[in-house]
């Protein structure tokens, strides 16, 4: 663990920490707060806080705190609901150039709407391919965020990808491009291709939107290159 961000895991005894900036300190789970487990996730829960810790494919690993606090919504008392992600990934290895496209495919998860208003769950993505355009050094592609209040998925916002592509397989998009000029949402991403051969890329983002709503998200993907 770092002094900024970072998740650490031991099986024996198991515990879980989550570390964030804004976390005066980590915050710890143990045995007894394991909710439900696959062979791919944990999930623990203590009181108002929950960590799911989920690896979707190989290379990268997701870790997703949320919690409930005390406060005021509007003018009413009311509970104050934060989610805070770290991603930890294998880092690549491989120094060959890329020549040619490469197509990741991974569905985002979402939350966020208007504060005080949108129920937990509602907010959600689709399934959705982003490319690494090798001539242009950039990872394109949509990102689609929905509503689904029980009636179907409402379409809430349509986000062109053209991110900027480092050597070092770093990729990055600002306010001032990641844009819906249609619904008039704006925000940022920021991302990384990951495993020793590029074989997965992962990203988290967040928009806003003049009238109070907001959206943050984390998208995990595998190469699924024809």
């Amino acid at each position: 663990m770092n002094a900024t961000a970072g998740v650490s895991f031991a099986v024996d005894p198991e515990t879980a920490q989550f570390a964030f900036p804004d976390l005066s300190s980590p915050v710890e789970f143990d045995a007894a707060d394991l909710a439900g487990s696959t062979a791919n996730s944990r999930t623990y829960v203590d009181g108002d806080e929950r960590l799911v810790l989920e690896r979707p494919f190989t290379n990268v690993l997701s870790a997703s705190y949320e919690r409930k606090d005390s406060g005021i919504v509007g003018t009413e008392p009311g509970d104050i609901r934060s989610t805070r992600v770290v991603l930890v990934l294998n880092p690549v290895s491989t120094t060959d150039t890329i020549d040619a496209d490469i197509a990741y495919t991974g569905t985002p998860v979402i939350d966020g709407g208007t504060p005080g208003t949108t129920p937990d769950g509602e907010a959600v993505g689709e399934v959705t391919t982003l490319t690494v355009d090798a001539s242009e050094d950039a990872v394109v592609g949509t990102l689609r965020i929905f509503e689904d209040s029980g009636s179907g998925p409402a379409l809430v916002a349509t986000l062109p990808v053209d991110a900027d592509l480092t050597n070092a397989g770093t990729f990055s998009q600002g306010a001032t491009t990641l844009v819906d000029n249609g619904s008039g949402f704006s925000g940022a991403l920021i991302g990384f291709l990951a495993g020793p051969n590029r074989e997965e890329a992962a990203l988290v983002f967040s928009i806003s939107h003049d009238d109070g709503r907001k959206y943050v998200g984390q998208l995990v993907m595998q190469d699924t290159t024809p």
